[in-house]
């Protein structure tokens, strides 16, 4: 049987951007996160060999080397483990993030510029690919023709745009054209949201072309959402989220989880947790809960309390006239601030004393409006 052509493609390593700060980390775990995009790149380096893969496809930036030198050194170490095993490395990079001249090796690396070709042998030298880095010049359907009349084997169009870098697999090797996204290695923190990983290409004669993708990140961002209710607890609620962190440490495969809480729902648990001192120990205490030698760290907690809850303050006494006259100072400083440049308005401009932006915060600052003042309370500040 005719052995498999085997391309391994990752985009935006990124080596010297760190992640999003999560907290004072235990100081395993604080090394993993430190690490996150190196240790990620090695996974992708060791897959490669692993795989038997022919050719490591790298888009996107590398690293920062001028800002830090270390890390060309230690990529080109990785690319000459490659070489040694029979990698093939092609980096379809910008103008502008080149690999420094004096680490620049072609014998281990091939960078392709918009616009350049690069021919390499595949399957034991057995078969020959051609690898085109697409410019916004040359259309890539006009270069794919172009590139069939060679007489290739395999013919790889590459396309950097920004934000959607792809490959394109076709030839007569290639019983169909399989197109496929190259997605980034590693997430900077919850907000990237999109696919991330390292896409392993299979492509055998006469059969259709297989994609797999397989995950790569060290550090894996997730949430859990948590409904209190009436009969909620402090107690209770700590084991519910000792229970989720254990499922996450079951269920997640990087090496690092970090866990963000949203909690949420009607409970009079509520009137304890929404004090900025007492969501901080709760944070604390869910911490020593889990273990300081878990993958899993809690690094945020989100109050949310359900519209439910807010229509039983707003009927409550206590706390109804506290929020009547956060409503009459949100009102005051918009139309201050949109009279008076430079007052008072300015610092509040807003409008931000709704429920959707505050929150919780509404309620605390509710309570505290309705609180009778205390000297001691003021500390040194009073005169």
């Amino acid at each position: 049987m005719e052995r498999a052509i085997r391309v391994l493609q990752v985009a935006d390593l990124n080596l010297h951007e760190p992640l999003e700060p999560v907290g004072r980390l235990p100081a395993p775990l604080r090394e993993i996160f430190n690490q996150a995009r190196e240790r990620s790149a090695l996974k992708v380096h060791q897959a490669a060999i692993s795989n038997n893969v022919d050719l490591l496809l790298l888009t996107g930036p590398l690293a920062d080397f001028a800002a830090e030198p270390r890390l060309a050194c230690f990529l080109m170490e990785q690319f000459r483990r490659l070489q040694a095993a029979g990698v093939n490395v092609v980096w379809a990079a910008d103008r502008s993030s080149l690999l420094p001249i004096w680490s620049l090796r072609p014998e281990h690396v091939t960078c392709l510029l918009p616009g350049q070709s690069v021919a390499v042998f595949t399957g034991g030298t057995s078969h020959q690919m051609l690898i085109h880095h697409a410019s916004r010049e040359i259309s890539p359907a006009r270069s794919a023709s172009d590139f069939q009349a060679a007489g290739r084997d395999l013919i790889l169009m590459v396309s950097t745009a920004p934000g959607a870098h792809s490959a394109q697999y076709s030839g007569p090797f290639a019983v169909q054209t399989l197109q496929q996204e190259i997605h980034p290695v590693q997430p900077a923190g919850p907000v990237d949201r999109g696919t991330f990983g390292m896409r392993l290409i299979e492509l055998v004669a006469g059969e259709r072309p297989r994609s797999k993708l397989l995950p790569v990140s060290t550090v894996e961002w997730t949430r859990e959402t948590i409904n209190l209710t009436g009969s909620s607890t402090r107690a209770s609620l700590l084991a519910e989220m000792q229970q989720c962190a254990h499922h996450k440490s079951l269920s997640q495969q990087g090496e690092l989880i970090c866990l963000e809480w949203v909690l949420t729902g009607t409970s009079p648990l509520w009137d304890e947790l929404l004090t900025e001192i007492q969501a901080e120990q709760l944070l604390q205490e869910i911490r020593q809960l889990v273990g300081r030698d878990s993958r899993v760290w809690s690094w945020r907690i989100h109050l949310r309390p359900a519209a439910e809850q807010f229509r039983l303050w707003e009927e409550a006494p206590a706390m109804a006239e506290g929020l009547r006259q956060l409503e009459q100072l949100s009102t005051s400083d918009l139309a201050a601030s949109a009279s008076v440049p430079g007052s008072a308005g300015e610092f509040l401009r807003g409008p931000i004393l709704t429920q959707t932006e505050l929150g919780g915060y509404r309620v605390r600052l509710a309570r505290e409006l309705r609180t009778p003042l205390r000297v001691g309370s003021m500390g040194s500040g009073l005169q």
